[in-house]
């Protein structure tokens, strides 16, 4: 074996030694990468209005007010079975909020200051 296929071949091991944990790293961390869903709100409607999800899948809510076509106008979400609030406080135009759902069931929400805009998730 010559000096040169002796150092390439060192070099290939060491390479190896460095490059192989890393792709295990990747492949760990795609799967448990987090499911995310987007619904926007915009006039008076959630949109969508309705979505499937998986357990553990993160909806982020998004005020689009901002967009044209908007109004400006500042939304909320509430969960309405319980009158309890998915997203705290009021979005404004520009904002958002994520909410992690993990229950299987179905979340029927609401916008209080628009009582007809109304929305659902059904976890699976």
């Amino acid at each position: 074996m010559s000096r040169f296929n002796v150092v390439s071949t060192a070099v290939l091991v060491a390479a190896a030694a460095f490059v192989f944990p890393l792709l295990g790293t990747g492949q760990h961390q795609a799967a448990r990468a987090q499911a995310v869903a987007e619904v926007d709100m915009l006039g008076t409607q959630f949109i969508p209005q309705d979505i499937t999800i998986t357990a553990g899948t993160v909806v982020t809510f998004v005020n689009e007010e901002d967009q044209p076509g908007g109004t400006g106008a500042v939304h909320n979400v509430i969960n309405l079975a319980d009158g309890t609030s998915i997203v705290p406080g009021l979005l404004s135009p520009g904002d958002s909020f994520s909410v992690e759902f993990d229950d299987p069931g179905v979340v029927s929400y609401y916008c209080s200051i628009h009582p007809t805009m109304v929305g659902s998730i059904t976890v699976q």
